[in-house]
């Protein structure tokens, strides 16, 4: 797997995808702008540059720097992101006894939406399985809701995690208990 970083993309904002379609657009807008004051070969090597870039985002660079991915309702999602919602879920459960906002704010941060998508995703193959998911998600955020009873919400977090797991586990996606 190819990592790479750049600085928009550490805001959550970019992906290579995106970030080659703007190379692509500023080099053949440069390209343009620049055609008649720089040797001619400078604005060729700009457009063919600004080309492959272009062309690129939509083709060879789809999903390069990423994960395998899953589309659900016309989406797509890194599997990677499905999977962190276990390891918020484990970080959660693991503080909610001395820090219940803590927890709250792993949960709410990093597993609330990917489990929206997860039981998305899994509902056409095991609709019991999803509805189970939500349950379980909905009573982790009924407990945050009121005045957190700490056993209380590490059990909830427990339950919702093994539920989590089965539920990528039915969608091909790895993943493992904390």
């Amino acid at each position: 797997m190819i990592a790479l970083s750049f600085a928009h993309s550490g805001t959550g904002g970019g992906n290579v995808e995106s970030i080659a379609l703007a190379l692509g657009l500023v080099l053949l807008g440069l390209a343009f702008l620049v055609q008649r004051s720089l040797d001619r070969r400078v604005s060729i090597l700009l457009v063919v540059l600004g080309l492959v870039a272009f062309v690129g985002s939509f083709t060879f660079l789809k999903n390069v720097g990423g994960g395998t991915t899953i589309t659900v309702q016309g989406q797509e999602f890194e599997e990677e992101e499905l999977q962190d919602a276990v390891a918020a879920i484990c970080t959660a459960r693991n503080e909610a006894a001395t820090d219940p906002e803590a927890a709250q704010m792993a949960f709410l941060d990093r597993a609330h939406l990917p489990l929206h998508v997860i039981a998305a995703a899994v509902e056409d193959e095991d609709r019991a399985l999803s509805g189970d998911l939500l349950e379980a998600k909905q009573a982790v955020e009924e407990e945050f809701a009121g005045t957190a009873d700490p056993e209380d919400l590490v059990d909830q977090l427990e339950e919702l995690l093994e539920v989590t797991v089965e539920a990528l586990q039915v969608l091909e996606i790895p993943a493992s208990t904390c």
